[in-house]
């Protein structure tokens, strides 16, 4: 997909995912829209008026999460990794191979997998309980305005 073919408005492309450096790992903490990284960054850094979870383009994944900073990674809806860094010129993204994310979406293709599979598994007991096929439904009743109109008779 080049560039001129990406949806261009945040709505279009879906979240930015926001992880959080913890301990050894990472923490999802926020799905942010936002048109590109760095709004997706300040979107969840700290304002002195108010706390970046109460933003409009956030929607928090924990509670009382802190401020996203150096060494967080930032995930694009295409779902390239970016670990924000500083340089003399300001923030960096720059692309990481995430295990968090291929964990994440592992379990989310295996999750869609074992939907489908009890989806279909539900769909082919509802025929065979219905003896081959759908039920017949009831014509519904028609008034007598009705049968005169199909009869040629206007009221």
């Amino acid at each position: 997909m080049t560039n001129d073919d990406r949806p261009n408005t945040a709505a279009e492309r879906g979240p930015f995912q926001v992880w959080h450096r913890s301990g050894d790992g990472f923490t999802p903490v926020a799905l942010v829209h936002a048109g590109n990284l760095l709004a997706a960054t300040v979107f969840t850094m700290n304002r002195t008026d108010a706390h970046w979870q109460d933003g409009e383009y956030v929607t928090a994944l924990v509670p009382d999460a802190r401020s996203t900073n150096i060494g967080d990674v930032i995930v694009n809806p295409e779902g390239v990794a970016y670990q924000i860094e500083t340089t003399a010129q300001g923030l960096v993204f720059n692309p990481i191979d995430f295990p968090s994310n291929r964990e994440q979406q592992a379990l989310f293709a295996e999750w869609t997998q074992d939907y489908a599979s009890a989806r279909e598994r539900d769909v082919r007991e509802l025929f065979r309980t219905n003896g081959g096929g759908p039920k017949p439904q009831p014509e519904p009743s028609r008034s007598a305005n009705d049968n005169d109109r199909d009869g040629g008779i206007e009221r």
